[in-house]
């Protein structure tokens, strides 16, 4: 099974509204996802996982549009994974 890239999120609610609290990416085997699974409704944590490293940054560009607040959350990868998006120091 090839490479793919799942992107885990964590969601609160803040003064009654949504908000990304926290964002990370890791590599799996697992088959790709065409909608986010839910791991756990009481933090709001969810997962989604693409076939590509490119199709995984648009969605968390995505996210951070859709979320400015976090643009300056930090995005946890994989420990063995180094400098999984080009041009950027982790």
């Amino acid at each position: 099974m090839s490479l793919h890239y799942q992107v885990n999120t964590d969601f609160s609610f803040t003064k009654g509204k949504l908000s990304l609290i926290g964002l990370s990416i890791n590599s799996t085997q697992s088959a790709c996802t065409t909608i986010p699974q839910q791991i756990d409704i009481s933090l709001l944590k969810t997962f989604r996982i693409f076939g590509t490293l490119s199709e995984a940054q648009n969605f968390i560009t995505h996210l951070q549009q859709v979320y400015p607040e976090s643009v300056n959350l930090p995005i946890e990868i994989d420990k063995g994974q180094k400098d999984l998006f080009t041009g950027g120091s982790q």
